[in-house]
């Protein structure tokens, strides 16, 4: 979208800058589409304790029984996000996402998960759950643990995880951070009817030091203040502490996709995912796979499912990558 590509010559890469132009881009888009994008139905459920602990569900309009599912985790800096975004296009979004890849065979499911305590940097309102590390992939774990128990119903069937920003964080938390091991070898070996066949963290940050300072007061209360602490929590310190145990431990890992956009900030995602790439290659090399989405940055992509066929793209080659990592 040649928009996008002036948006970005204008105002540059740089994530917060582009927020709202992005959305008057996209949003009318969003809501001329919106009886389509509604035309998918999509329940809510209780996956936990808190009161974030809520998820939605698109079941596939396929007639392939069982569907394969994708479970999408939302960006927001840590502090920000909603599976439905009320504020922004008549809260299509993420209603949009869930229903293009509904329609292409693959139920789909978006948790709501705990948020650092911040001040929103658009509403400029008190936001958050109290959250820290690694409650963003205990979060991930119940809902992986409703879905084996709610959408199996005694059959085997194939799970993929995608997330966004800082749900690529909590996604790489949960397969990189011991205290998840246990459960991820499980749905990874075969030894659960919910089979995790592949993650797709996508314009995800693996290491904070390259990070905007004004970033800082998040990710210390997020991951602790003190340097030992905030470099043992990363993706990117987990992988190769991962690269090093993994024999001694058993520990399995499904296959990777690793997801760039073309104009992602090269300070915040580009660096990183560059070092994590090279890393995963020598760790899992048979298992990783990378793909920069052209045309787009850091935001555009989630929102423009569902606003015309070039701008859908994107979601196409993950189906793709799915569908190949399935044997399809």
């Amino acid at each position: 979208m040649d928009e996008i590509k002036g948006i970005v010559n204008h105002l540059g890469t740089a994530i917060l800058p582009s927020l709202l132009p992005i959305q008057d881009l996209l949003g009318p888009l969003l809501i001329k589409n919106k009886d389509q994008i509604l035309s998918v139905p999509s329940t809510s459920h209780k996956y936990g304790p808190h009161p974030r602990n809520e998820l939605d569900v698109y079941t596939s309009t396929s007639h392939e029984q069982p569907s394969p599912i994708l479970i999408w985790l939302y960006g927001g800096g840590l502090v920000a996000g909603d599976k439905t975004d009320t504020s922004f296009a008549d809260g299509l979004t993420f209603h949009n996402l869930g229903a293009f890849f509904a329609q292409r065979g693959f139920t789909v499911v978006i948790p709501d998960y705990r948020r650092v305590d911040s001040i929103d940097p658009v509403t400029h309102k008190p936001t958050g759950e109290g959250a820290v590390y690694p409650s963003g992939g205990e979060d991930l774990s119940l809902a992986l643990t409703w879905v084996e128990h709610n959408l199996c119903k005694d059959k085997s069937v194939d799970v993929f995880i995608m997330g966004h920003s800082a749900g690529g964080t909590h996604l790489a938390t949960f397969l990189l951070d011991p205290a998840f091991a246990a459960q991820r070898n499980r749905l990874v070996s075969g030894a659960s009817p919910l089979r995790l066949r592949g993650a797709i963290p996508a314009s995800a940050p693996f290491t904070w030091d390259t990070m905007n300072l004004e970033r800082t007061p998040v990710i210390t209360t997020y991951f602790g203040d003190m340097r030992d602490k905030l470099r043992d929590r990363t993706a990117q310190h987990q992988l190769e502490v991962f690269g090093t145990t993994r024999v001694a431990n058993q520990d399995v890992q499904p296959k990777w996709l690793i997801v760039e956009a073309e104009w992602d900030p090269r300070n915040e995602v580009l660096d990183s995912g560059d070092k994590f790439y090279a890393t995963a290659k020598k760790v899992i090399p048979d298992q990783v796979e990378y793909l920069e989405l052209k045309g787009h940055n850091h935001l555009s992509y989630p929102w423009s499912l569902m606003v015309g066929q070039a701008e859908d793209q994107w979601g196409v080659q993950i189906i793709a990558w799915m569908r190949k990592t399935l044997g399809q």
